[in-house]
Order: structure tokens, then C-alpha cells, then sequence
């Protein structure tokens, strides 16, 4: 009974600390947007996309990481 808990516990902090970092990222991704839009940078096209697909990349990896030690 108190493996459960232990465990259920370990699991709510693992998908807290994942949100914060989702959230964290999507802060940084948003800054770094308004800064460019403030200093009134042109950015190409692909290197944004590009960017994006970066992140979501490492998002994945991210969850893939955590569900991987979860399941350990």
C-alpha cells in the first residue's frame, strides 16, 4: 500500500516537473518571439519552422525520457 502511494507520488511529481518545463519552453519560445517582432528582425520562413520542429523534437524526447522511467 505504501509503494503505491510512493510510486503515484514519484509519477504527479514527474508530470509536474514535466509541465513546468513545457511551460517553461513555451515562455522562452514566446519572449523570444515578442523580442523578435520588438527589434523588428526578419526572420526567413524555414528557420522558424525549423526552430519549432526543433522544440517539439526535444518535447518528445522530454516525454519519452520520463514515460521510460516511469515505467522503470
Amino acid at each position: 500500500m505504501m509503494m503505491m502511494m510512493m510510486m503515484m507520488m514519484m509519477m504527479m511529481m514527474m508530470m509536474m516537473m514535466m509541465m513546468m518545463m513545457m511551460m517553461m519552453m513555451m515562455m522562452m519560445m514566446m519572449m523570444m518571439m515578442m523580442m523578435m517582432t520588438m527589434m523588428k528582425i526578419e526572420f526567413p520562413h524555414f528557420l522558424v519552422q525549423h526552430l519549432i520542429t526543433l522544440w517539439l523534437a526535444m518535447l518528445m524526447e522530454v516525454s519519452k525520457f520520463s514515460l521510460y522511467h516511469l515505467h522503470l
